[in-house]
């Protein structure tokens, strides 16, 4: 499912027998002048799975850092301006 208030946030979620994802990304003006961006992933084992969360937490840790050094790396190559 898809939620959008553009150009402001978007709202993203899905769900499967053994994960429940959400990510939300806004977008605000930053003191300053430019964009502020925040996003957010809330993503969830469910079932007997959510028992073992601990041993994927830092998986999906590195996955976030991961992608906050993608969109930082994405806007300083002005990839978002295309």
């Amino acid at each position: 499912m898809v939620e959008w208030d553009a150009p402001r946030k978007m709202k993203i979620t899905g769900d499967s027998p053994t994960v429940a994802a959400t990510d939300v990304i806004e977008l605000a003006e930053a003191p300053g002048g430019g964009t502020e961006l925040v996003y957010t992933a809330d993503i969830r084992l469910k079932g007997l799975l959510s028992l073992f969360t601990f041993l994927v937490a830092g998986d999906i840790a590195a996955l976030g850092k991961d992608a906050e050094a993608g969109l930082v790396k994405a806007f300083k190559e002005g990839k978002h301006a295309k």
